[in-house]
């Protein structure tokens, strides 16, 4: 069913973008009908409801392959630690952690440097697909934009975390889901119809409308772990 495939492409290709604006958007430069990401609502906590304790410079922590040894990796799990405890959930009961692929992959290495000591942990949810976890909380890469070749989480953020571009740093975000910290919300479910053809015959009108966006309820919701050197 050609209609059928054409409409899952766009919806795919609308969760990658839903993912990027989810951390990276803003009304100043950005998309002005989606909400404001993760990372303009800690940049501008006074407006957003952020504490400032909840942006937290790694202090250029190094994990590239030449810098990594023992004592980075333990600089950076107790960053992550005070990661946890901006988020009201130093456990990570409830915490979604994200960062891309390559930080994923640098973390499990830094805990393998540690031996037992980091708390690294790889579980399985109940349709028995693997997930990664840091004490509670669960590791999760946004992947890529719509053009499935830049990162949502890049890799060449500059030391300062203002730009995404032409350094070797990257971030880590926290988000403590719940009703009482951060959540999702809409004003009814989506209102899906099927329009039919329009009036030369070929073209079939399918309309999608749902109005979302995001509640932040204490000031202790959303953090970012910045400053973090990979290569």
């Amino acid at each position: 069913n050609p209609r059928s495939i054409q409409e899952e492409a766009y919806l795919k290709s609308l969760t990658y973008d839903m993912n990027y604006k989810f951390l990276k958007n803003d009304h100043i430069t950005g998309d002005v009908n989606a909400p404001v990401g993760l990372r303009y609502r800690i940049d501008n906590g006074g407006t957003f409801g952020v504490r400032s304790e909840n942006k937290i410079d790694a202090g250029g922590v190094d994990l590239s392959s030449s810098g990594l040894s023992a004592t980075t990796a333990n600089n950076f799990i107790e960053y992550l630690d005070q990661l946890l405890w901006s988020v009201d959930s130093p456990d990570g009961a409830g915490v979604t952690l994200y960062m891309n692929e390559v930080m994923q992959r640098r973390f499990a290495k830094a805990v393998r440097v540690m031996g037992t000591s980091g708390g690294f942990q790889i579980t399985k949810d109940q349709f028995d697909r693997t997930i990664q976890m840091y004490k509670g909380a669960v590791v999760r890469d946004p992947g890529y934009k719509q053009d499935q070749s830049t990162r949502v989480i890049t890799t060449t953020e500059t030391a300062t975390g203002a730009s995404d571009t032409s350094s070797t740093y990257t971030s880590i975000y926290a988000v403590n889901y719940s009703t009482d910290h951060f959540f999702g919300w809409q004003f009814e479910p989506p209102n899906i119809q099927d329009l039919g053809l329009i009036n030369n015959g070929v073209i079939y009108r399918t309309l999608i409308d749902w109005g979302i966006g995001y509640m932040n309820a204490s000031t202790r919701s959303i953090g970012r772990l910045y400053d973090i050197k990979l290569s």
